[in-house]
């Protein structure tokens, strides 16, 4: 049986992964109120949010793996820089 590593995310990265999702609920919640004002226009706007969470739900799982894998390639392309000497590779003519 295989075991699966979960990475999380810390920090800033994290909540500018999330973000979209706040902002879905505070949407949410405007939902409601408008269905207080007018039931058409709260039908129309849950249509649209619908549609907004399924993209965020979509992207967030489909980019995760994409942003980490590049992370863990920049991390290591930093660390070969310095293990290497890095000074040499940011001046040519030194």
């Amino acid at each position: 049986m295989r075991t699966k590593k979960r990475i999380r995310l810390k920090g800033r990265l994290r909540i500018y992964m999330q973000t979209s999702l706040y902002m879905g609920i505070l949407l949410l919640i405007v939902d409601i109120g408008t269905y207080f004002l007018d039931v058409r226009a709260g039908f129309l706007l849950t249509c649209f949010l619908l549609f907004y969470f399924g993209m965020i739900i979509l992207l967030m799982f489909y980019n995760r793996p994409i942003i980490l894998n590049e992370l863990i390639s920049a991390v290591r392309a930093g660390t070969e820089d310095a293990a290497s000497g890095y000074g040499d590779s940011l001046c040519a003519f030194g």
